[in-house]
């Protein structure tokens, strides 16, 4: 499990080593398109220890789009991190032994409170039921109460073989491992979990074809797909605040929100007492405070798009007396 970052990206993405130096994660963690990096070695947000890992290149599977089937994008990195040990995607002879559906571990910084949105500090796992083409091919999804939530994307589903549950040990010695599919969406309240499915051939091609070859192979054994056209300028979304309450007695506020245009996700900032630049987290509506002390505020949200965050965010000001 790799943590993905850099670039102007606020938010954060899991990714997965699939060949010394290539990660696999959504084509959303790459839309800033400059000083991506990943995290190796840790599995916790803020950790020191962690290795930080340049990435030199990255493509993004062919007719890209956000939060859908074809969310996919490969890193290439600077140096292959050590330790670690690339996991493979289901090979074409293993297809047979994936039941649909079928029980599935996933791993990521999602948040544990979905009416707070903020990612967890600690790298969180559990098992999902994971069903393939859910309402179009391509797309797995699952209705796992402890499913993936925002702040996972990107990262790794991966199945046993041969097993009707996961082991909580992803190793090598506890099985035979792959990697089937990435997180791209889901619902507010992280009750329904969408997936790009990486066992469709032409994905699974695209994964396993863009330079090195399969994880176990000395080389390429899939020609490498060629690149998309780069697409146009896409213009940032806009961001609306739908309501504000604000329950003095109860020192909390809560706000609802949406954007338009073409989304990957939202950032709020809370500002107390005048401070002029709060920092931007990842969040989803509705968004909640809670306890907070005397004073005046101001909130603000932005939704963040393949063309960057709205450069003008909804904002509202409010006081708890």
């Amino acid at each position: 499990m790799f943590l993905v970052g850099g670039g102007g990206i606020e938010g954060i993405c899991g990714g997965t080593l699939v060949a010394p130096k290539r990660v696999v994660t959504s084509g959303s963690c790459t839309t800033s398109g400059a000083d991506l990096y990943v995290m190796a070695n840790t599995k916790q947000l803020a950790d020191p220890a962690g290795t930080l890992i340049g990435v030199t290149s990255f493509e993004r599977a062919p007719s890209w789009a956000s939060a859908t089937a074809t969310d996919v994008a490969v890193l290439t990195l600077d140096e292959a991190p050590e330790p670690a040990t690339p996991i493979g995607l289901l090979g074409t002879d293993e297809t047979a032994d994936l039941p649909d559906p079928a029980a599935a571990l996933v791993a990521g910084w999602g948040t544990t409170d979905p009416s707070d949105g903020d990612p967890s500090e600690t790298l969180q796992q559990a098992q999902v039921t994971l069903q393939v083409n859910c309402g179009e091919p391509g797309f797995g999804c699952s209705e796992t109460a402890a499913g993936p939530c925002f702040g996972d994307t990107g990262g790794p589903v991966i199945v046993q073989l041969g097993a009707d549950t996961v082991s909580k040990d992803p190793s090598p010695e506890n099985g035979t491992w792959r990697l089937v599919a990435i997180p791209v969406a889901g619902t507010s309240e992280c009750d329904v979990s969408l997936y790009a499915d990486l066992t469709q051939p032409g994905m699974r091609a695209f994964v396993e074809g863009t330079g090195e070859g399969p994880p176990d192979s000395g080389g390429p054994s899939v020609p490498s797909t060629p690149s998309p056209p780069a697409p146009g300028p896409v213009p940032p979304p806009q961001t609306k605040l739908l309501k504000a309450r604000i329950d003095a007695d109860q020192s909390r506020a809560t706000f609802r929100f949406k954007g338009n245009g073409s989304l990957s996700g939202y950032q709020c900032a809370l500002a107390s007492n005048g401070r002029k630049k709060p920092r931007f987290k990842p969040c989803r509506s509705p968004k909640a405070y809670r306890n907070l002390a005397p004073g005046t505020y101001t909130f603000k949200v932005r939704a963040v798009g393949p063309g960057g965050p709205d450069l003008t965010p909804a904002k509202k000001r409010f006081a708890i007396p």
